[in-house]
């Protein structure tokens, strides 16, 4: 995500410069920081990223990424239009790690497991 014109900025400064959503609750468009990408364009690029894996054939992909653009990855790959990415927030750890899966058959998507962190354990 990028966050615009806080980029290298210190954490007193975020705080103190953020754009709160406005009382008519359009988050969809709206830009936390001068410059930040809005969800709708987060969404838009989760989507295309989904898109162009999909069309690799492969039958496995392992992803990293940082948490903000997990909770639109999940929603691309559940097939939710970008105008309704407005509210979800799948809020994950550092090192969770989700499975998303698709049947053979129906072609139906899943979020089988979620922030799972048990590999970490001994």
């Amino acid at each position: 995500m990028n966050f615009g014109e806080v980029n290298r900025k210190s954490l007193a400064w975020l705080k103190s410069n953020i754009i709160l959503p406005p009382a008519d609750g359009n988050i969809l468009d709206h830009r936390n920081f001068k410059n930040a990408e809005s969800r709708r364009e987060i969404g838009q690029r989760a989507t295309e990223f989904i898109n162009l894996l999909l069309k690799k054939p492969v039958e496995n992909v392992l992803v990293i990424t940082h948490g903000s653009i997990s909770t639109f990855l999940i929603m691309a790959w559940l097939k939710v239009p970008v105008e309704n990415m407005d509210y979800a927030d799948f809020s994950t750890n550092s090192g969770g790690v989700d499975l998303l899966t698709e049947d053979d058959v129906w072609k139906s998507r899943n979020l089988a497991y979620f922030n799972r962190l048990d590999f970490l354990e001994d």
